[in-house]
């Protein structure tokens, strides 16, 4: 079975590409940072962060302890920035934004630590665009 989208059900649209830049810029710079306010109201009061490797992390006090213990992590092995490129498109649909891309996660020597895709859900919340559902799925293979 078969579902057919119409094109009123899901609007492609290039010209939105600079507003999730910027907002994948300012979650980059709030990590780059270490800013834990700065990621924290990134996200809904209900999302869900679905990192690689880890267990689902629901709500936005709980992904920011998990970010939190992953800048504490990075501090001791010399983490220094998470970059979030938006290559593969964006689709509205009403206030809701689902967004898909690349990441590369790298130490300051430019060792690359993880990269992968990432697809994220977006709502917008008093105006502003806010990460509802954000998951990543690395590329690199378990060394067992």
């Amino acid at each position: 079975m078969s579902r057919s989208t119409s094109e009123s059900d899901f609007v492609v649209d290039p010209s939105l590409k600079k507003e999730i830049s910027k907002f994948n810029n300012a979650l980059q710079d709030a990590f780059n940072q270490q800013d834990l306010s700065a990621i924290q109201v990134l996200f809904s009061d209900d999302a869900i962060l679905l990192p690689p490797g880890h267990c689902e992390i629901v709500g936005r006090q709980a992904i920011a302890q998990y970010f939190e213990e992953v800048i504490e992590i990075g501090k001791e092995y010399g983490l220094q920035s998470r970059y979030f490129y938006d290559d593969y498109g964006v689709i509205i649909k009403g206030s809701t934004y689902y967004m898909s891309g690349r990441y590369i996660l790298h130490r300051e020597d430019a060792t690359v630590i993880d990269k992968g895709k990432y697809l994220s859900i977006a709502k917008k919340v008093n105006g502003q665009l806010q990460l509802y559902i954000d998951i990543a799925n690395s590329d690199l293979k378990d060394e067992d």
